[in-house]
């Protein structure tokens, strides 16, 4: 694939099972993993500043919220998946 030539992924077959294959990232891989991150960061804290302060606090509230619903749903769908 165009990550493993461009080293960013290592990938690894089952010698056991050749249908299993084994993906991980390349040190570089997560250098560029990380750069990508910071970068989505800083455009989001940029777009964020031109929030007023009501805005701001509006915006934490609804993404705490947003964050329990997800965690209700993950947590339900694991129970479900478990029993």
């Amino acid at each position: 694939s165009n990550l493993v030539e461009r080293g960013l992924i290592h990938r690894a077959t089952s010698a056991a099972d050749r249908r299993y294959v084994t993906l991980m990232l390349t040190e570089e891989g997560h250098l560029l993993l990380d750069w990508v991150r910071q970068k989505a960061r800083n455009r989001l804290a940029a777009d964020l500043a031109h929030l007023s302060p009501e805005q701001q606090e509006q915006l934490l509230q609804a993404t705490t919220l947003l964050r329990s619903v997800f965690a209700a749903k993950h947590s339900e769908a694991s129970r479900g998946a478990a029993g």
